[in-house]
């Protein structure tokens, strides 16, 4: 029974996680998460081939211990997969804000890929909304990138109606911590006193960067955007590689 349904459960799961790992890597920059689920697929494919083979060792004493390590393993995934969206997912805007700071995510070429996107629509509704609210779009050029991504969002935003004066540009960061640290000396500069922001970013990414917000000294609410299906996978992953990567003491 566990031999019939596990097997096409572990090669369907795996497959697909390969395939769509590899169709991510096709039409979008390169990232840690679509790695990680690339490598997960091709881990879950040689389990349901090699079925039988990991069965016996899963019944050794140096098998037990590695089949409790990859469920704490994946207990500790969906945990924090859980945590992020729960977190990322709730909104605290005010409506009284004076700027959306809108944060990058990879572009390609010139083009504006789907989960910047989602953003950059969440902070037009916004801005439509509130006639008064400057926007600030953070993100410098990476590989694959013709333009800084603050470029690329600016053009959107402005051939979406919105007008240049109500944009401001910082295309130097190249890591969340950065995006925060630059433009909060863009703000510091514009308001010369006291200004009230809100973080526009995916759900996924939203922990993050409050906490990034926060240590650069803004206090600041937040206006997530949804996820995209096929990008949650990935895009969870390597979330959840940065935050270790980040409580080790690297900047993320």
């Amino acid at each position: 029974m566990v031999r019939r349904i596990g097997r096409p459960l572990l090669l369907g799961c795996g497959g697909l996680c390969l395939l769509n790992a590899l169709a991510l890597w096709l039409t979008h920059n390169w990232h840690t998460g679509i790695l990680l689920e690339g490598l997960g697929g091709l881990i879950l494919l040689a389990w349901g081939l090699w079925f039988e083979t990991v069965a016996r060792w899963a019944r050794r004493w140096w098998g037990k211990g590695l089949v409790a390590l990859a469920v704490a393993g994946m207990a500790f995934l969906v945990g924090m997969t859980g945590w992020l969206a729960v977190y990322g997912s709730q909104s605290t805007i005010t409506g009284t804000e004076d700027v959306l700071v809108v944060l990058g995510c990879g572009i390609r070429g010139e083009q504006v890929l789907p989960s910047l996107e989602k953003r950059l629509e969440q902070a037009l509704a916004y801005a439509r909304a509130h006639p008064r609210v400057l926007i600030a779009v953070t993100g410098g050029q990476g590989p694959g990138e013709s333009i800084s991504e603050a470029e690329a969002m600016k053009r959107y935003l402005m051939a979406h109606g919105i007008g240049e004066g109500r944009i401001l540009t910082e295309d130097r960061s190249t890591s969340t911590e950065e995006n925060f640290i630059f433009t909060k000396k863009i703000l510091d500069s514009r308001f010369g006193g006291e200004y009230t922001v809100a973080v526009v970013t995916n759900a996924f990414h939203m922990r993050r960067a409050a906490q990034r917000a926060s240590e650069a000294g803004l206090q600041a609410t937040r206006l997530p955007a949804p996820t995209v299906w096929y990008g949650a996978l990935p895009n969870y992953l390597r979330e959840i590689a940065a935050h270790l990567y980040g409580w080790a003491g690297f900047d993320t």
